[in-house]
């Protein structure tokens, strides 16, 4: 068909426009809708590949790979978790679809659920080995449960198949960073800055290696670009807090790390939430004001687990020991009316 050679041959528009006329003419034809709605995704239009994807579904509703195709539509689109139910369908009518075993399990990452995506993404690697996209989220999935020496293999791995994706060389130094080797670090993510150098995350945790590797004076620019590409990167804002707070790099200045603190926690980052709240509670860098810290403290160990979540419990007793009564109570309040919320 000239449409799919069109496709081949990475002239999508052209194959888009053959694969309209197609259904036009023969509007029952399942795969020329999938093939319409697979186009699409590739023009970076899965809005538009919604229509002809749920025709061909109402067409021949037990199709594995038109579910997977709509649930990778729905995951371009930032609806996660709506890709579930066809990603899940597509499993079901067959269960060795290693694509939708990957893309179920990168959906399943993207709605906070990462241990729940390592049994797809296993089962897409031992279907298909060499598909570079479930050996890099496999290690995303490994990072986000703690596991970050676990990922270092996936990732290299995922870099020999695809050597120029500067999504792998940014999370395998993101798994570096997080297992103790800042320095080794440095050269993954200086080559996620060369494929793409507007890459916010890629400044922000090029940064934070530069720090842990000692070199703080050399990572205020990186953050500050990772806040010009992305105003609202909480990472950034929270790394900035912490160099202010502890003169790395620069004089300490506890009121400007409080200033990136807020701009953090006011996006729901427990760490700066919890730092604020001890800022407030010592009257570092800001009023001192117990209901104020007693709020950010509280807001950040309703999302702390383990040690973290012991730590952050025992400061908010320490910071309740110091208050009345009617603190305690308005700070409650402040609690439960706060919202996480972004600057203009």
């Amino acid at each position: 068909m000239r449409a799919d050679t069109l496709l081949s041959q990475g002239q999508i528009d052209q194959a888009i426009t053959h694969y309209e006329e197609l259904v036009r003419n023969k509007p029952d034809n399942v795969g020329g809708h999938h093939n319409l709605g697979g186009a699409l995704i590739q023009a970076g239009r899965p809005q538009d590949a919604l229509p002809p994807l749920r025709r061909a579904l109402e067409l021949q509703p037990d199709d594995s790979e038109v579910h997977n195709s709509l649930g990778v539509a729905l995951i371009q689109m930032g609806q996660p978790q709506d890709a579930l139910p066809p990603l899940r369908r597509a499993l079901e009518l067959k269960p060795d679809n290693p694509d939708a075993q990957n893309n179920l399990g990168w959906a399943l990452i993207q709605t906070g659920q990462p241990q729940d995506a390592l049994p797809p993404l296993r089962r897409a690697l031992e279907l298909q080995f060499d598909n570079p996209d479930a050996h890099n989220n496999f290690g995303v999935a490994l990072i986000q449960t703690g596991q970050p020496q676990d990922a270092i293999s996936p990732l290299r791995r995922a870099l020999e198949l695809q050597p120029d994706n500067p999504d792998v060389h940014h999370n395998l130094g993101l798994a570096l960073i997080q297992t103790g080797r800042p320095q080794a670090a440095l050269a993954p993510l200086r080559r996620a800055l060369k494929l793409q150098p507007d890459y916010p995350d890629a400044h922000n945790n090029f940064g934070v290696a530069l720090i842990q590797a000692g070199r703080p004076q050399d990572a205020i620019s990186p953050l500050r670009r990772a806040l010009e590409l992305q105003p609202e990167n909480p990472d950034a804002h929270y790394n900035l807090g912490v160099m202010y707070q502890n003169g790395l790099g620069t004089q300490p200045d506890a009121v400007e790390a409080a200033q990136w603190y807020r701009l953090a926690a006011d996006q729901g980052l427990a760490d700066a939430q919890f730092n604020l709240g001890e800022m407030y509670a010592s009257g570092e860098g800001v009023q001192k004001d117990y209901a104020v810290a007693h709020m950010w403290v509280a807001l950040a160990a309703v999302q702390a687990s383990g040690e973290v979540a012991v730590t952050y419990r025992r400061a908010l007793s320490g910071i309740e020991a110091r208050m009345t009564s009617e603190q305690i109570a308005e700070a409650q309040r402040l609690a439960r009316e706060w919202k996480p919320q972004t600057r203009p």
